[in-house]
């Protein structure tokens, strides 16, 4: 079940915040093919960079397999084409969505998540609204 929100430019990292749903948008020049889906973690203002949670295909270029979860440092740009995808009240907290997002991330590193990445039913949207949606998506 994908959920909709509504989508905020990010134009300064002070907009970033811990636990937030963001979206990359990627595509080749000014053209939108896709947007890659994660949740902030921490945000250090003062050096320009953030963490971000999350969900991929494993590096073997599959589009199924085993998906590959990971917290990933990022370097803020300000075109970077980010969006805020904004859920609205949830009745989850930014704070609790990034404890969960720190949680899974770090399970699976450990090998304790094995589940099978799919395009259609298990990406990385799914993966950011799972934590935004208290584990209701």
């Amino acid at each position: 079940m994908q959920v909709e929100g509504t989508k905020i430019p990010v134009e300064d990292i002070k907009q970033l915040k811990s636990g937030l749903h963001v979206v990359y948008e990627r595509g080749c020049g000014k053209s939108n093919i896709y947007g890659h889906h994660a949740i902030v973690g921490d945000v250090d203002q003062g050096k320009g960079k953030y963490t971000a949670y999350e969900q991929s295909p494993n590096m073997n270029g599959s589009q199924t397999g085993k998906a590959s979860i990971k917290e990933n440092e990022k370097i803020f740009h300000k075109n970077s084409f980010m969006d805020i995808l904004d859920h609205g009240n949830t009745g989850i907290s930014h704070v609790e969505a990034k404890k969960m997002a720190h949680y899974i991330c770090y399970r699976a590193r450990d090998g304790f998540l094995n589940k099978a990445y799919n395009l259609i039913f298990n990406n990385c949207e799914h993966f950011a609204n799972y934590f935004v949606q208290q584990g209701n998506t």
